[in-house]
């Protein structure tokens, strides 16, 4: 029996605390992930291919982010009060009820849900620095991002960034390891790709009508860019500002893309098609395509989790599985059942 801890956490934060008892995790963590049906932030062990969720760690909550591969994640629960919702960039949408959101520390111990003050409202999705020290929110509708940085021991909350000027729809956000750069894809007539060094400020640095999403390499010194209307992969060079480009292979719906290194060490750009069912991996000095992996369901996004693995696809209802795409022993995708209810963890 393998007993994971964490020594506690300073965090300068509002009230409102949840605790539980100290977990107990039987087996090789692969690692936590939020499970929609469920409401819950739950532990997956095992290798994948015979992997498992383990119980309910921290529930209640609509939506949730985990740092990857660390023991703490970002959360948001229902609100009682309602009041009148004001979006960054748009007239009043009525009323609307406030959801609130919390750091969730100490997974693999005495998971603690604590409050954070100075979020704008409840964001699209949740996108971390690869070190999992910032941690950007943002909304698609809204037109918004705001930056948690100092994660997870001291939290400092950055002021709300209105990118409704930017014009078109936001469809992407991604930063680099440290969060030290942002990116956003912009889709539109006067549409492209974002950058900003700052977190606030926002400069064109490749027009394009119809970016989809994008992934900044381990090191930070390229972009990689899904081209939605061209059907191509652009690898934009920070420092340099320039860009080659490279035909996706058989994609034609292609919705997620990240970055990685394979067993030999190579860098490695994923790719997910959604209607298209395939899930693919580019050597990007070479250009060409090293996986070619045939799906039976539509992948949802890529999201680094385990020590040589992704989630491709979230479960959204009870009795959905979790899918995995693997890379070690060999390129595979695997499934681990669907978690069981909530109970064990905190209401």
């Amino acid at each position: 029996m393998h007993r994971l801890w964490a020594l506690p956490l300073g965090i300068a934060l509002s009230v409102g605390s949840l605790c539980s008892q100290p977990t107990t995790l039987s087996g090789p963590l692969q690692g936590y992930t939020f499970d929609l049906p469920s409401q819950s932030f739950r532990a997956v062990i095992g290798l994948p291919g015979s992997a498992f969720f383990g119980s309910a760690l921290v529930t209640g909550f609509d939506m949730g982010w985990v740092a990857p591969h660390q023991n703490y994640a970002i959360g948001f629960r229902p609100g009682n009060k309602k009041r009148r919702e004001v979006t960054v960039g748009r007239a009043p949408a009525g009323d609307a009820a406030i959801n609130t959101g919390f750091l969730v520390t100490g997974l693999d111990s005495s998971p603690v849900s604590t409050r954070i003050t100075g979020v704008s409202g409840q964001p699209d999705a949740v996108v971390w620095s690869g070190d999992g020290s910032v941690a950007v929110l943002y909304s698609r509708g809204g037109a918004w991002l705001q930056v948690l940085s100092g994660l997870p021991g001291t939290p400092q909350v950055g002021s709300v960034v209105d990118l409704s000027a930017l014009g078109g729809s936001l469809s992407a956000v991604a930063t680099d390891q440290q969060g030290k750069s942002i990116a956003l894809a912009i889709q539109g007539k006067n549409g492209g790709v974002f950058l900003s060094s700052d977190r606030q400020n926002f400069s064109s640095a490749l027009p394009m009508a119809n970016p989809v999403a994008l992934t900044f390499s381990s090191d930070g010194a390229s972009l990689y860019i899904l081209d939605g209307g061209t059907l191509q992969l652009d690898v934009f060079a920070v420092n340099s500002y320039t860009s080659q480009t490279f035909p996706l292979n058989g994609l034609q719906d292609p919705i997620a893309i990240a970055s990685g290194r394979d067993a030999q060490g190579r860098s490695i750009v994923y790719v997910a098609g959604a209607s298209d069912q395939i899930f693919q991996a580019y050597d990007p000095a070479t250009q060409q395509v090293l996986v070619n992996l045939p799906l039976y369901f539509q992948p949802t996004g890529i999201a680094a989790f385990g020590p040589n693995s992704f989630v491709i696809c979230s479960p959204s209802k009870s009795g959905d599985p979790l899918w995995l795409f693997a890379s070690v022993p060999q390129p595979a995708v695997y499934f681990v059942p669907a978690a069981q209810s909530r109970a064990g963890g905190l209401n």
